[in-house]
């Protein structure tokens, strides 16, 4: 039986209609929600478009920040009279601290950039690798792409900010232990589901391009005639990724020059076990799908044959129920969850992987503070944006404690 919860509550282990930052209808952001309400204050000033360099400092001090306002060739420089509190995310708060001279030696010094302390910048790069079991469901189920872009809908989104665009298409949120972290005697799950359902062959290809077109064709020609009949097919994914990979990236500048784009190495499935985690998270689903309540209401001739599809052109000269065979399907499939972390970890000053403490400020230099997803030490068992904005909320509490504020 399949356990509904609340996975910000009391238990995690579970399913549950996804939880989003939402108000009348409209995504909610940090912006709407701790900005714009501080729009006038008077020592509040918001630069959009600019475009920071590098962090300055002095004595192992931070001292302020060089940047280029929008539409500048001419850098300019802000002083701080406390400090300097560096919010650019996982990939650019590393990539600031790296063209300021706060990194590992060895990269520091391939780039020509004076070293001013040795930490272990970029390094320890997480991220919640997401892989697909697509399939096809009987009847109406969740909107398709028409309804989705009709006059109705869009009225419905303007007038009452209700209707399929209010909403998120990530309709449903699981997670579970494999057997991997009940043998560890995990009190976490280990893997998390998202659950898509939008109709339309079009979807179908959209939620499959990341991973190779072929696939999506191949559903394409499966279900033409019947979308050409106007039945209603709707599409839908299983989304399973791994919550805590042993896997780690790095990211590494790419040249000096601030303009230009750093290196990401993610390293996904370089360790075997996370990829031995996802096949386990895969045949959960697979069950999921074949239970009376799921399985009812899969497609009778279609749903999933995209799926088999995926394995038999991953898995040439395998036996398809082969483990080796679902690992290889699940890794040509994979892509970025898009929850990039840690490569700022926080840590005591003994840790010699740590580039932050627990006030956030990054080791050996004097007022300067990192603040974002970035310093996580690991990755949570979920998504990141609540955390992160949690990392906000407590660093503000730091920061006025810290000053006297």
């Amino acid at each position: 039986m399949i356990r509904v919860i609340d996975y910000n509550g009391k238990t995690q282990f579970g399913f549950a209609r996804s939880q989003f930052t939402i108000k009348n209808g409209q995504r909610w952001s940090t912006a709407d929600g701790y900005l714009r309400p501080a729009w006038k204050r008077p020592n509040l000033h918001v630069m959009t478009d600019a475009h920071v360099t590098r962090v300055v400092t002095k004595d192992k001090t931070a001292i302020g920040v060089e940047f280029y306002p929008p539409s500048s060739v001419q850098a300019k420089r802000v002083t701080a009279a406390k400090e300097i509190i560096l919010s650019a995310g996982a990939v650019g708060s590393p990539k600031i601290l790296l063209l300021s001279g706060i990194g590992p030696k060895d990269e520091l010094a391939k780039h020509n950039i004076p070293i001013v302390t040795e930490l272990d910048v970029g390094q320890h790069l997480q991220d919640h690798v997401l892989t697909s079991i697509p399939f096809l469901l009987n009847g109406h189920h969740g909107y398709t792409v028409e309804e989705a872009q009709s006059l109705r809908t869009l009225a419905s989104y303007l007038i009452w900010g209700s209707g399929a665009l209010s909403t998120s298409a990530l309709d449903v949120t699981g997670f579970v232990r494999t057997k991997y972290a009940v043998a560890e005697n995990w009190t976490r799950p280990d893997i998390q589901y998202y659950v898509m359902c939008v109709g339309g062959d079009e979807d179908i290809g959209s939620i499959m391009a990341n991973i190779r077109k072929e696939f999506a064709e191949f559903v394409f020609r499966s279900v033409g005639t019947e979308r050409k009949n106007r039945k209603a097919i709707n599409s839908c994914v299983f989304l399973p990724n791994v919550l805590h990979p042993e896997s780690r990236g790095v990211l590494q500048l790419r040249s000096s020059d601030p303009f230009v784009a750093p290196i990401i190495r993610p390293k996904y499935h370089s360790s075997r076990r996370d990829i031995a985690v996802l096949r386990e998270g895969a045949k959960i689903a697979l069950e999921l799908l074949a239970t009376k309540s799921l399985g009812k209401l899969l497609n009778d001739t279609h749903g999933l044959a995209m799926y088999n599809e995926m394995k038999a052109r991953s898995c040439l000269g395998l036996a398809h129920d082969s483990d080796e065979c679902l690992e290889k399907t699940l890794e040509e499939a994979s892509s970025t969850g898009w929850h990039y972390t840690s490569t700022c970890k926080m840590g005591p000053a003994a840790d010699s992987t740590a580039v932050v403490d627990e006030q956030l400020l990054v080791h050996g230099i004097q007022r300067l503070r990192v603040v974002d997803a970035s310093v996580m030490p690991t990755l949570p068992s979920g998504n990141t944006n609540a955390p992160t904005i949690m990392i906000g909320e407590k660093a503000a509490d730091l920061i006025k404690q810290h000053w006297n504020l």
